[in-house]
């Protein structure tokens, strides 16, 4: 939420050289959006985690901070 989370392009930026693929799903490049969002690893678990808690199974806004924000009413 915070982009506090180094990924590697956050690393990138910090001048460190690795690779920049997504490890979970080795097809696109790592950054915040797709780790917690786009990436199919992270939808299972997401889609897990709301049918656990009873959250309706669909994402609203364009972040997690979003959806969490909708959820809860915050």
């Amino acid at each position: 939420i915070r982009n506090r989370v180094p990924t590697w392009d956050i690393l990138q930026k910090r001048n460190k050289q690795g690779p920049s693929i997504c490890i979970m799903c080795i097809s696109e490049d790592e950054n915040i959006s797709h780790l917690f969002i786009k990436c199919p690893f992270a939808q299972q678990i997401w889609s897990d985690i709301v049918q656990w808690y009873g959250f309706p199974n669909l994402w609203q806004g364009l972040n997690i901070e979003d959806c969490l924000r909708i959820w809860f009413q915050i």
